[in-house]
Formats: C-alpha cells, sequence, structure tokens
C-alpha cells in the first residue's frame, strides 16, 4: 500500500513544476504577439504597395493628359515667339492661359524664362505678381506653388514706401488670395468680417475673399472706413453668383456707414456690361465648391422680386455708394492693362464723394500727359507691367 501523501508533499511537487509551464506560457504569447504584429506589418505593407501603385497610375494618368493639353496650345510657332522673341502677357492671358483656365480647367498658369525664372502667372483665374510667385528647389520635395503669407514680403514693400501700417486678412476661406491694406495713417481698427457676422446665418460660408475693413485716423478730421475686396472672377453661372453674393457681402461690410467711407477693389465685372443669362436666380447654379454655404438671407433675396440680381452693382447702387470715375491720362477707363476691361472700381459714402478733388488710373505710360493728380517724380515706364496685370486706381481727397 502507498503511503498517503501530505499537503505539503503535493505542494511541493505542484510548486516545482510551475517554473517550466510559466515559461512556457511566456513562450507562447511572445510566439503569438510576433505573428499577430507580423501578420500586421505585413498586411498593412501589401495595403501601402497596393494604395501607392494606385495612386502612382492616377498621377501618372493625369500627368500625361496634363501634357497633352498643353501641348494643344504651347506647340506652335506663334506660342512660341510670343512667349520668347515677342513677349506678349495680353497675347498669353487671352491665347493661352484663359483657354487652359477655362476648357481645361488648370487652377494655374505660369510661363517661364531661359533661367526659369517667371514671368507670367495666372493663379485660379486672377494674375499674381510675378516676384511674389516661387518655384520650389528641384532638389527638394514638394512643388511650387503660390505662398499664403505673402505678409513679410509686402511688409518690406510697404516699408519701402514709408507705409507704416499693414494688414491682412488672416482667412481665405476659398483658395489662396486674400484681401488687405497699407496705410500711412494709423489704423484705430482692423476688421476682417466672415459670412455668419454679414447674413446672421451661422452655417452661411459664401464670400469668396473676405474683405479687409480699417477705419484709418485723419488728424482732427475724425475716421476714414476703407474696406478693400476682390469679387470672384469667372463667367460660368456659379462664378457669376458667387460674384454677386460677394457684393452684397461687401457692401454690408462697409455699412451702415458712421464714418466717411470708401469702398476699393477688383469687382471683376465691367460697369454696364450685358449679362446673357440668368439675368437674377432663382436657385443656386452647379458647380459650387462643396463646403460653399449661401448664407440665409441670399436665399431669401432669390425668392422675391425676380431673384438675386446677376449684377455685382445693383448693392453698391441700393446702398447709395456713388462710384468715382477715375480715367488714365489719355482718356481710358480701362484698369486692367491686358484687356483693356475696367473692372477696378473706388465708391464712397456721399458725404466723402464731396471730398474728392481728383480722381485718376495710373498708367506709367501716360506720365508725360497732364492729369489731375501729381504724382511727383515719373515712375518708370515699365514699373505698371512688371507690378500687376491691373492698374492702380488714385482718388485725392480734400479734408477741411
Amino acid at each position: 500500500m502507498q503511503p498517503p501523501t501530505s499537503t505539503t508533499d503535493r505542494w511541493h511537487v505542484s510548486a516545482s513544476a510551475l517554473p517550466p509551464i510559466v515559461l512556457a506560457l511566456v513562450t507562447a504569447i511572445v510566439a503569438v504577439l510576433g505573428f499577430v504584429l507580423w501578420s500586421t506589418n505585413n498586411i498593412d505593407q501589401r495595403a501601402l504597395e497596393r494604395q501607392t501603385t494606385t495612386v502612382s497610375h492616377v498621377m501618372e494618368g493625369r500627368l500625361s493628359r496634363i501634357l497633352h493639353e498643353l501641348a494643344s496650345v504651347a506647340l506652335s510657332e506663334e506660342t512660341l515667339r510670343r512667349t520668347t522673341t515677342e513677349f506678349d502677357p495680353r497675347w498669353i492671358d487671352q491665347h493661352v492661359a484663359r483657354w487652359l483656365s477655362d476648357f481645361f480647367g488648370h487652377d494655374r498658369t505660369v510661363v517661364l524664362d531661359a533661367a526659369n525664372n517667371p514671368v507670367y502667372v495666372l493663379v485660379e483665374g486672377a494674375h499674381v505678381d510675378n516676384a511674389a510667385f516661387e518655384l520650389a528647389d528641384p532638389t527638394e520635395q514638394g512643388s511650387w506653388e503660390l505662398e499664403e503669407g505673402d505678409e513679410a514680403w509686402v511688409a518690406q514693400i510697404a516699408g519701402d514706401l514709408g507705409l507704416s501700417e499693414v494688414h491682412a486678412v488672416d482667412k481665405w476661406p476659398f483658395g489662396t488670395l486674400h484681401n488687405g491694406l497699407l496705410s500711412r495713417l494709423p489704423v484705430a481698427t482692423f476688421q476682417a468680417p466672415e459670412s455668419p457676422d454679414l447674413s446672421g446665418d451661422t452655417y452661411a460660408n459664401d464670400i469668396t475673399r473676405l474683405p479687409a475693413k480699417a477705419s484709418i485716423v485723419i488728424e482732427g478730421h475724425g475716421r476714414l472706413t476703407v474696406v478693400s475686396t476682390h469679387l470672384k472672377s469667372g463667367f460660368d453661372d456659379d462664378d457669376e453668383l458667387r460674384r454677386a453674393v460677394d457684393a452684397w457681402r461687401t457692401v454690408q461690410a462697409a455699412l451702415p456707414a458712421t464714418e466717411r467711407t470708401l469702398v476699393a477693389g477688383d469687382l471683376n465685372a465691367e460697369l454696364g456690361e450685358t449679362v446673357e443669362s440668368p439675368s437674377a436666380f432663382t436657385s443656386t447654379p452647379g458647380g459650387l465648391p462643396s463646403t460653399y454655404e449661401l448664407g440665409a438671407d441670399m436665399r431669401s433675396k432669390m425668392t422675391v422680386g425676380g431673384g438675386l440680381p446677376n449684377d455685382a452693382f445693383v448693392p453698391y447702387d441700393e446702398a447709395g455708394l456713388v462710384p468715382f470715375e477715375p480715367r488714365q491720362r489719355d482718356g481710358s477707363d480701362g484698369t486692367r492693362w491686358v484687356s483693356g476691361r475696367r473692372i477696378d472700381y473706388l465708391h464712397a459714402t456721399p458725404d466723402l464723394d464731396d471730398t474728392a478733388v481728383g480722381a485718376e488710373v495710373f498708367d506709367c505710360d501716360d506720365q508725360a500727359l497732364d492729369g489731375p493728380i501729381d504724382f511727383g517724380e515719373p515712375a518708370a515706364s515699365d514699373l505698371c507691367a512688371r507690378a500687376s496685370d491691373h492698374l492702380p486706381l488714385v482718388v485725392e481727397l480734400l479734408f477741411e
């Protein structure tokens, strides 16, 4: 007969067996975890490879398509001549950039010289100063782009001109272009009203570029409010709706006027031009950005009185703002030298209009002619063309 085993003896046997059991369990757990990590890594790696291949194919397809689109306008003797020996930005604008933008949907067109310096730049339908457009170093990752923060560059120019106040809107709902203001006189307040502020609709997001609004101190004569704007460009229905809404928002930002007010900017429209269709909007057209949300007040305008007028000047007229009528010294009223169109305007409240003693569209080619404003020393004859595709509008005000 086998002698009985005590509880103490059984415990010693079990305790002696624990180390190898624990070791086996730990080994098994480590093995399972290692397998899981290895499997996950393999799955992730294969997924990444598939995604990379897909993206590469898409990019290759898009690059091939873009090259064919560019070839449709670039591979001609006239294009070669107009972009090199007989450089003609007006021709490039009408026959290359606008075609690529309107027909193929290219958001940027850049013409480079032999040293890879930009000599013509069109971004989202608007011309950009060549000096403000930079190409990335080809040895670095990334691609060329219009910098969203050009304030330092503008501040340097302002310093050279003795303009102590530099203010820029720090938000841009759509695109990268944004408004700003420079002043030699003190700026008491600076604002960039947004869609909810102007519409009363929390969800509204319907301003292409937020207007810049400043209250400038005129020593001994109170203050002057200046609003800078840049309405949507383009000729499709969605562009025209956005331009009309931008105009309403600009006027809302300027009014009600508690002080003399000047509203200035690029309206991308010509006074008196005939709009083919529609003459008014009763519903939102297709093609609007996915984040575009028309404010309730604008939707309401669509339902009464024949709809929201397809006219950027209606809000200015209804608000009683008075347009200045500046002209070049040769008699032309064009403000965009590449096309001769008048699309830049100055509007004022009636009390400010009474203080104007002269207004002019400054054209470097006209400096030898007599004009209403004395600009002092003449500028270089090619300065206007190098600075911008728009000519500056100047108004002289006399506060008594």
